[in-house]
């Protein structure tokens, strides 16, 4: 009976000592829910997140974001440009001489035409031709002379002129004989002519409105020349360069040049004839390019 008592008292003991381990433990557990425990070292080193910011806070944009949207919504400066510095004085003489040069090269002309000549010539000082007791010395007879013009107009008032001219030079004389038993006259005649190849080089001056004055030396070629005793010619040894000035002028008209021109030529034309041809042309020229 007394070992039940026993067993029961200890039991007892064992079920107040639970009750109260539990309690203890209840109210252990308690209260860490209502003071949570210090965070380890660990969790320590964990930054702690920012608390969510308000309705008010949200709407209100920080200083940082309206410096950064004020700083996208303004254009970045822009860079200076840069000051177009003075030209020197030489670059300004040279745009300014430029357009000159321009204008005289645009203003340069050409013109091609054909020109015709017809005049009178004769050899100068040439030798008496003698025979049967007479001698004769050529006097002026016909010159012609067709050829290609082609002028350089520099400007308004000066041209360049070169020509490419095929010339004709004669000359001529004769003596009559009078015989009164006879129906005719006896006649002695002389004849010099020559062909030549000429090239004159003409500077042209526009002295006034539709009127011209022109200048050159005039160089040449003697192709073929002979001479004529009555009906017996002869052959001179003929000199093959020609030379001498031209002087001339005229009258321009739309594309056609009406003129005068005097060739005095320098030179012998054969060897011991001391015959230097001279000519004075009307000429014609049509200008056609």
């Amino acid at each position: 009976m007394a070992m039940k008592i026993t067993i029961f008292h200890l039991m007892t003991k064992v079920f107040r000592v639970s009750l109260f381990a539990l309690a203890f433990c209840a109210s252990f557990a308690l209260a860490q829910g209502t003071h949570p425990a210090p965070a380890t070292q660990a969790h320590a080193a964990e930054p702690t997140p920012a608390a969510p910011a308000t309705e008010a806070q949200a709407a209100q944009p920080s200083a940082d974001s309206v410096a950064a949207e004020t700083a996208a919504a303004e254009p970045a400066p822009e860079a200076p440009a840069p000051q177009a510095t003075e030209p020197a004085p030489v670059a300004v003489l040279v745009q300014e001489t430029a357009p000159a040069v321009v204008n005289e090269a645009s203003s340069l002309k050409f013109s091609m035409g054909l020109r015709i000549g017809l005049g009178m010539s004769d050899f100068r000082s040439h030798k008496a031709l003698a025979f049967d007791g007479h001698a004769l010395i050529p006097g002026v007879d016909l010159s012609y002379s067709l050829g290609l013009v082609f002028a350089f107009g520099i400007n308004d008032l000066i041209s360049v002129v070169p020509e490419l001219q095929y010339t004709y030079y004669s000359a001529s004389n004769e003596y009559i004989i009078e015989r009164g038993v006879a129906d005719f006259e006896y006649m002695n005649e002389v004849l010099v002519y020559m062909y030549s190849i000429e090239l004159p080089i003409l500077a042209r001056f526009n002295v006034a409105p539709g009127y011209y004055a022109e200048v050159g030396p005039q160089f040449g070629i003697n192709s073929y020349a002979k001479i004529y005793k009555n009906n017996s010619p002869r052959k001179p040894d003929v000199n093959p360069f020609a030379f001498g000035p031209a002087i001339g002028g005229g009258i321009s008209m739309s594309g056609v040049q009406l003129g005068v021109r005097y060739y005095f030529g320098i030179l012998e034309y054969a060897e011991n004839s001391d015959g230097y041809p001279w000519s004075l042309q009307v000429s014609l020229t049509t200008f056609f390019f």
